[in-house]
Formats: C-alpha cells, sequence, structure tokens
C-alpha cells in the first residue's frame, strides 16, 4: 500500500443520544460504509430508475473506496485527538471547530475509517460530505480526513484506530450494557495488492 487516507466522522452534540445503542451503531457503520464503497450510489441511481450494468457498477465503485476499514471510538477530545495524536498525517479539513461535551458524560461516538488513498481534490471532497451527511440524515454531520505515504504513519495510524477508548463501563453504563459483544472493526474489499511495505521494514518514529 502506497498511501493511507483517514476519515474521522463525528455527530454533531445534539445527535449523540441516537447513538447509544449496538443496532444504532452497527446502522451507522454500514450506512457509511455503503456511502464509501460506493454501493449508495448504486442504489439512488437506480432509485432514479437508471439501469446500471455490471460494469457500469465497477465503475463506480473505483470511483470511490473499494477497501476499507471502519472501527468506532466511543470517548475522545477529537481536536486533542487529531491535532496532538495524529498530527503526523496531512489534514485536509481543521480540526479546531470539533464540537465538545462540557456538560453531558462525555459520549462522544465518532468512526474512524481507513482507506488505502491519499489526497482527495475539494470536489470530491464535497461529494463524499453530502453523501454521508444524505445518508446518515445528519446535515451537520462533520468529517474530518487527512492522509500519509509514509510506513511509519500508516502503521501509526492502523494502532491509533485500534486502541480501545471505552476504558470504563461507568463512563456510560447504559451504552456499554448495549455494546456487549459488539463487534467494532468491520474491513470490506479485497486487500489483495502486493505489500508496498512491511512491518520488519520500517524505520523511525511516526
Amino acid at each position: 500500500m502506497e498511501q493511507l487516507g483517514y476519515f474521522v466522522i463525528e455527530w454533531p452534540l445534539a445527535s449523540r443520544f441516537r447513538l447509544r445503542s449496538k443496532a444504532a451503531l452497527e446502522d451507522a457503520g454500514k450506512m457509511v460504509k455503503q456511502v464509501l464503497s460506493g454501493e449508495f450510489e448504486i442504489s439512488r441511481r437506480r432509485q432514479r430508475g437508471e439501469r446500471i450494468s455490471r460494469q457500469r457498477k465497477e465503475d463506480i465503485r473505483a470511483a470511490w473506496f473499494p477497501e476499507g476499514l471502519r472501527r468506532w471510538h466511543f470517548f475522545g477530545d477529537l481536536v486533542k485527538e487529531l491535532g496532538e495524536g495524529m498530527k503526523s498525517l496531512t489534514w485536509l479539513t481543521k480540526v479546531d471547530d470539533s464540537p465538545q461535551d462540557r456538560r453531558g458524560d462525555g459520549y462522544n461516538p465518532h468512526l474512524n475509517v481507513l482507506v488505502p488513498y491519499g489526497f482527495i481534490i475539494p470536489g470530491k471532497m464535497n461529494r463524499i460530505k453530502q453523501a454521508l451527511r444524505a445518508a446518515l440524515q445528519e446535515p451537520d454531520l462533520i468529517i474530518h480526513y487527512g492522509y500519509t505515504r509514509e510506513p511509519a504513519r500508516m502503521v501509526h495510524a492502523l494502532k491509533y484506530i485500534t486502541r480501545a477508548t471505552f476504558l470504563d463501563g461507568m463512563w456510560a453504563p447504559d451504552v456499554a450494557a448495549s455494546i456487549y459483544n459488539f463487534h467494532n472493526a468491520q474491513v470490506w474489499g479485497k486487500w489483495d495488492g502486493e505489500p508496498a511495505w512491511s512491518l520488519d521494514s520500517l524505520e523511525g518514529e511516526p
């Protein structure tokens, strides 16, 4: 893999209460996958009556992200996380406008998605944001995106999103009870290309 893109999809404060159950988290995660994999566009085109050939479907998917890995984080100050913990990536969007819950329990469900992609041109980024907001019915959905071509930073990103953020069930007991046995990390597509690097060949710190 020659480059890695990192989406962080965050819900506004007023909508976070909807994501306090396993079912809601699963549904939102599946919808994000549908959008980023291109399946949402295919579905919308069919709803408009467009006939789509197999080749056309493949072309649509190729224009999105045929492979990806998604994983929820349940807590965390994204201004601090992305500005400090993931400062090694090149970010296309500012992270200092992330809303913070200063009065609630700090529950901040946000979906992390890794894709084998790099820089996204503004026009495509706007289409991605519009599609995610429409699919999730969240006009104020917050989408951050960063990327890197450096192997050590790719590994850092993978380790970062796979770390645990729900460290104490007492932080949100209702959520902790609901997401018991929740399969958090989900992968789509075929990651079967030739490796551009290996862990053994990495040098330096991210």
